[in-house]
């Protein structure tokens, strides 16, 4: 074996010394080493006639020499890398490693071993494990050190199912029900698989970390247990509830009155919610009381919808309303009179039987990623005997709750039925107490239902083409940086392909929050090749102080920024009256 291109000897001893050598095609002998060498330039056979010849006597004989030439081996060594892995049940792992060269010993070192161009080592637990990889062979070694590879251990998806559901019925059920809710999430992002193990019915998968169930119930009393079952292939969670089916007098409702939204939407939208209403008696008028969190959505105004669009009073104001801080955090009150006796300008008699949107309230949603996925509760909140209440045109009877149902049509409080619901069980801000209906005046009728509702927020994720902010499935281009800048000079009037896609696709650098000029500055740094796109990095934290100062009628802004800085956004507010 050689490791290049070079002379082979071989041993052939020729007697007597003195006879006289040749060697064809090619080649030579030492008659005082006793050794043919000849050039190889290539693995192969190789023959030879070798002749000796002396006074007495010629021989001749073949001779077939083998030569390898070898090569140094050469260890490709992979990148580092992060792996998660299910634990304990994963106690290795396995990555494939390039060799070339020839046929060479490999090492794996402190532990593991390498088969077939590929190394696993044992794992333990979570953690950085060093691997040094070692190759050895005739000419040479080659060695792969200071890779690292990190383990993760998989962490346990979430299953969230709907709340135990009362749902009520008139007569016997022989209507489909469907009941929403059932959501599962992985913060590995890992592929999850959710089914039904128990229950009547059918799971139905919306998405696939998503969906409900529908089944047809066999009568209108009866419990019905359903357990739900996801897996992202490592863990296993079972989550249960109930849905009761109950008699009730549900039908006999005077008004419906509904809070609802028309789709699903991303973080930082601005949601229309409307209030819509079904009044089989005529009204005249309503008091309406609406909570939602304010920590994770804005108010923003009330609009006059096209039910109520002759009606001659509409106003709303935000209630502060103190019960010992379990009252809700955002509250906006809603009253509406539908004849304020001005002549003229008499709602036409339609109208005070309205059926469609009373009143849309326009919602601002955060741009926090982490309220991606979820459902924010919108709902009716009765604080006092007037809340949540409507009046008949004479002003002479006032129509208040009878049921109240929750944004899925399951029942939160039913008025009629003392036995599932008796008033030592009512909670704080849940229908009217029946203390509302003791007195000398005329007897408020129970007779309203109200469905609370709530919005529906999108995932960014699920949405978007990070990046691609013009969305013509480019991303990191020179057109989604002019977008992008473009929305911080013209606001959202940039987005005019689609507000919600293009939003989700602002989240440049990972932080969970859209729309911010981290990610602009990011997104440049991707298309001048200073970073990759789609890193993981966690928000800065609160380490700008910024403040404002006047001095010789001179605005200054100054500022101590703890952390390099790419670029700021400030928003002032003045007042334009001259002194």
């Amino acid at each position: 074996s050689l490791c290049e291109a070079g002379i082979v000897s071989v041993i052939l001893p020729i007697e007597p010394d003195t006879a006289h050598v040749t060697v064809s095609p090619f080649g030579s002998y030492n008659p005082d080493t006793d050794e043919l060498t000849f050039q190889a330039n290539a693995s192969g056979i190789y023959d030879f006639t070798v002749t000796a010849e002396a006074p007495c006597q010629t021989v001749e004989c073949d001779i077939q020499v083998n030569v390898a030439i070898e090569q140094a081996p050469q260890i490709t060594c992979p990148d580092n890398f992060e792996r998660t892995v299910c634990l304990p049940l994963t106690d290795s792992i396995c990555f494939p490693v390039e060799i070339t060269g020839s046929a060479a010993e490999v090492t794996v070192s402190p532990f593991g071993r390498y088969e077939d161009g590929v190394v696993c080592i044992p794992i333990s637990g979570a953690g950085t494990y060093p691997v040094e990889i070692s190759a050895v062979n005739f000419c040479g070694t080659s060695v792969c050190g200071d890779l690292e590879i990190v383990i993760y251990e998989d962490l346990a998806p979430t299953l969230t199912v709907p709340e135990d559901r009362i749902i009520s019925s008139c007569t016997d059920f022989n209507e489909e029900i469907c009941i929403d809710g059932i959501f599962g999430y992985d913060p590995d992002y890992g592929d999850l698989t959710i089914q039904k193990i128990s229950g009547p019915g059918t799971y139905i998968s919306a998405e696939a970390d998503s969906g409900s169930i529908c089944f047809t119930p066999e009568s209108n009393d009866i419990t019905y247990t359903f357990e739900i079952e996801l897996t992202d292939g490592c863990h296993t969670i079972v989550e249960s509830f109930d849905v009761i089916i109950y008699p009730s007098n549900v039908c006999e409702t005077c008004i419906e009155v509904a809070i609802e939204t028309d789709t699903c939407y991303v973080v930082g939208s601005t949601v229309p919610v409307h209030v819509t209403v079904n009044a089989i008696e005529e009204i005249g008028g309503f008091d309406l009381l609406i909570y939602y969190d304010a920590s994770v959505m804005a108010f923003l105004g009330v609009v006059q919808g096209e039910a109520i669009s002759e009606w001659e009073y509409l106003t709303y104001s935000q209630e502060s309303i103190t019960c010992g801080g379990g009252c809700p955090t955002g509250m906006v009150r809603v009253i509406g009179i539908a004849d304020r006796t001005i002549p003229m300008t008499h709602p036409s008699p339609e109208q005070f039987t309205p059926s469609g949107t009373m009143f849309t309230m326009n919602m601002r949603i955060t741009r926090d990623w982490n309220v991606g996925g979820l459902f924010l509760p919108m709902g009716f909140y009765w604080f006092d005997c007037g809340d949540n209440t409507f009046s008949d045109q004479s002003g002479n009877n006032l129509y208040m709750d009878g049921i109240i149902l929750d944004a899925f049509g399951g029942v939160v409080w039913d008025e009629a039925d003392e036995d599932l619901f008796p008033e030592e069980n009512r909670l704080n801000g849940i229908g009217a107490a029946d203390s509302c209906l003791v007195g000398d005046k005329l007897t408020p009728i129970r007779c309203v239902e109200f469905k609370n509702g709530g919005i529906c927020v999108i995932h960014p994720d699920d949405i978007d083409d990070r990046g691609d902010l013009n969305l013509n499935k480019v991303a990191y281009e020179i057109a989604d940086a002019v977008v992008y800048t473009n929305y911080f000079i013209y606001g959202f009037s940039a987005f005019f392909i689609n507000i919600d896609g293009q939003t989700a696709a602002s989240e440049i650098n990972g932080d969970g929050i859209p729309l911010t000029v981290a990610d602009l500055v990011y997104l440049i740094r991707v298309l001048t090749g200073d970073v990759p796109p789609n890193p993981k990095v966690a928000p800065m934290g609160s380490k700008v102080k910024i403040r404002t100062e006047i001095e010789n009628n001179n605005l200054s802004i100054k500022g101590d920024i703890n952390y390099p800085a790419g670029a700021g956004v400030l928003v002032f507010e003045y007042s334009d009256a001259l002194p």
